[in-house]
């Protein structure tokens, strides 16, 4: 499947938050590339924004699974003029979660400035959650990966709860 193609700027313009399965595991990285110029139509309002080019979304580290770490992550980043993110900082969450979106965020992309001296901030959003609703994805749907504009990701770790029989 070619997320890039499964993820259209068009849906994403209108503000709607964009749905799609991750691959399960360490290697669980989704990546949705967007229109620089739809995407600018969105951003007019705050033409300070950085504009989102390509945003990745976190893997979920195996320790912080186990361990049931969740919650808001955010990571303040510095864009270069070339849009490339060039220092990423986790500002608050959850130790466990906390370098996989600094080293996330280092792989975001943001749209070119013709400035050359002059160097972007920007605040991501990465939200860790699990859930137990419905039958049980394979692998490969295990994890569920939302983009909201303009800077937020969340990712949800279907995890099956188990109940013990008591008495014995």
């Amino acid at each position: 499947m070619n997320i890039n193609r499964t993820t259209q700027v068009a849906s994403l313009i209108k503000g709607i938050a964009m749905r799609f399965r991750g691959i399960a595991g360490v290697c669980a990285l989704a990546t949705i590339s967007f229109s620089a110029s739809g995407h600018r139509a969105m951003n007019s309002a705050t033409d300070d924004q950085p504009v989102v080019v390509s945003a990745v979304a976190p893997f979920y580290p195996p320790i912080a699974a186990v361990a049931h770490a969740m919650g808001k992550v955010v990571v303040e980043v510095t864009i270069n003029n070339e849009g490339s993110v060039t220092a990423a900082k986790a500002a608050s969450g959850h130790p466990l979660l906390q370098a996989a979106c600094e080293k996330t965020a280092k792989r975001w992309r943001f749209l070119q400035t013709n400035e050359a001296t002059r160097s972007r901030n920007a605040v991501l959003t990465f939200v860790f959650s699990f859930r137990s609703d419905g039958p049980e994805p394979s692998a490969a749907e295990r994890d569920l990966i939302i983009f909201t504009p303009p800077y937020q990701v969340e990712l949800s770790r279907f995890e099956v709860i188990r109940q013990t029989q008591s008495g014995r």
